[in-house]
């Protein structure tokens, strides 16, 4: 895991493509405290989208609305002060109901939570 862009957090682009729940368990196989990433600033989206894979550009992140498909939430249960969606998003009129990061437009995007996509885990060293 990696951990300079924000103080005391690790985290780790996964280059493996997995539904939502099963990237969340695979993250939580790397330390028990972990999550899929968690992004509160624009510098924090703007950091993580260049710290990313060049050739890769799409990562879950821990933003979903599986619980209220009206709300969406972080799975660490941090709020929601923070977005960056891309123009039509979030769009749930198809069950799209879980974010992904796309590093390329340093935005958000929401997708089927069922499809395989690649992810970003994080944890905290506190």
């Amino acid at each position: 895991m990696q951990g300079n862009i924000v103080p005391n957090k690790c985290y780790k682009f996964v280059k493996d493509f997995q539904p939502y729940m099963t990237a969340l368990k695979t993250c939580k196989s790397f330390h028990e405290n972990a999550t899929l990433l968690v992004i509160e600033s624009a510098f924090e989206n703007s950091e993580y989208s260049q710290d990313s894979d060049a050739n890769f550009n799409s990562y879950w992140i821990g933003l979903n609305c599986i619980n209220d498909p009206y709300k969406y939430t972080w799975l660490d249960g941090s709020p929601v002060n923070y977005t960056d969606w891309e123009i039509g998003n979030p769009n749930n009129i198809y069950n799209w109901y879980c974010a992904y990061l796309n590093t390329y437009m340093s935005n958000w995007w929401t997708w089927d939570c069922t499809v395989g996509q690649m992810y970003a885990c994080q944890y905290y060293l506190y």
